[in-house]
């Protein structure tokens, strides 16, 4: 959802960014008179782009609006990377980058599988971020043709533009190859012994008891749990009131409790 809201947000500035400058040195239209405004409209129809509605050779906002854009469609894919890179490691082991047959990770140390796309894109991603900074500190530069802000925008566009494809590239093969270790995943969020469900419990909780005294049984038999290092699940089915408030709450039927506290039941299917 993140790469939709992106991407629309670049389709929306494209009426800004992809804009025909025909004005002339100072944007009066000297070499063209009355018809210059025509003539520039008519060239941005012939390049598919949008005529500048002030022309003018020191607008760069617009530039840095693209770079700007290109930088938050990157915070999203570089999201996703960091994420892989975190829950790739030993301790997580919930998913990890495909690996190919000979493919080496450390001169020293055999049996590592670096996630290298995510790497990539992580680094990728914060080179592209301190584009963007370039290109701030350019865009109040003073008069009409300064030279000095045409070289860091003409760099500053050709580089933001590479580092983009490059994160792209690698966050198109991470995500289609990413491998997925779903018992992995089943083990860590059991680490709680049910606890990270306690919201959905405390709100079914709620229709019976009130939002307060709810979270106070709740919090009370959370507390239990954690402190005495005793299952969750043993607590919630003793508990006389509890029990008795959700013996076939919602979609656990007959179940009650029981099945509130399994994860499965909690990942929006």
């Amino acid at each position: 959802m993140s790469c939709w809201r992106r991407l629309e947000r670049m389709q929306e500035a494209e009426k800004r960014v992809f804009t025909v400058m025909m004005g002339g040195a100072v944007g009066a239209f000297h070499a063209t008179g009355e018809a210059g405004r025509t003539v520039q409209d008519l060239v941005a129809e012939q390049l598919g782009m949008h005529s500048m509605l002030v022309p003018s050779r020191n607008a760069r906002v617009f530039r840095a609006e693209y770079i700007s854009n290109l930088c938050l469609l990157a915070t999203t894919l570089h999201k996703i990377a960091e994420e892989v890179y975190q829950t790739s490691s030993e301790e997580f082991g919930e998913v990890s980058e495909a690996f190919t047959k000979g493919t080496v990770g450390s001169s020293t140390m055999p049996q590592k599988v670096n996630p290298k796309l995510a790497k990539g894109i992580i680094a990728n991603a914060q080179k592209l971020y301190s584009v963007m900074t370039a290109a701030l500190y350019v865009c109040p530069r003073p008069f009409e043709a300064d030279s000095s802000a045409y070289f860091i925008f003409d760099a500053s566009l050709q580089e933001s533009i590479e580092l983009m494809a490059e994160i792209i590239l690698r966050a198109e093969e991470l995500t289609r190859t990413l491998v997925i270790n779903p018992e992995r995943m089943h083990d860590n969020v059991m680490l709680t012994h049910g606890l990270i469900n306690s919201e959905k419990i405390m709100m079914k909780l709620v229709d019976k008891l009130g939002k307060d005294p709810a979270h106070e049984l709740v919090y009370n038999m959370a507390m239990r749990s954690t402190h005495e290092h005793l299952e969750y699940g043993e607590i919630l089915s003793q508990d006389p009131v509890h029990g008795r408030k959700l013996h076939g709450a919602g979609d656990c039927g007959a179940a009650g409790s029981r099945c509130l506290y399994r994860p499965v039941r909690r990942i929006g299917r």
